[in-house]
């Protein structure tokens, strides 16, 4: 799934991204361990939005299992490292 002219990412590499953040690899409805990445072309490839308000998104990557179309989403500043999820007050 990678384009080398764009440098996009492939499916392993935004998986293995994933991997290092989320508990689960196969669909918590039917268990199937394939998924497809959804959203964007070029240098998009695999990131969709998540909308906030008419205005205002966020860029995530999006899975969907192969078998029954579960949806998952990951927001891909937090999977790449660019922001931290802030910590809850106890």
């Amino acid at each position: 799934m990678s384009d080398d002219a764009t440098g996009d990412l492939d499916f392993n590499e935004i998986t293995d991204k994933i991997k290092k953040h989320a508990k689960f690899e196969v669909c918590p409805f039917c268990q199937n361990k394939n998924w497809y990445i959804l959203g964007g072309t070029g240098i998009d490839k695999g990131i969709s939005r998540i909308t906030i308000t008419l205005s205002q998104f966020v860029p995530a990557y999006t899975l969907c299992c192969q078998s029954c179309g579960f949806v998952r989403q990951h927001v891909k500043e937090i999977i790449d490292g660019e922001i931290r999820p802030t910590e809850e007050k106890k």
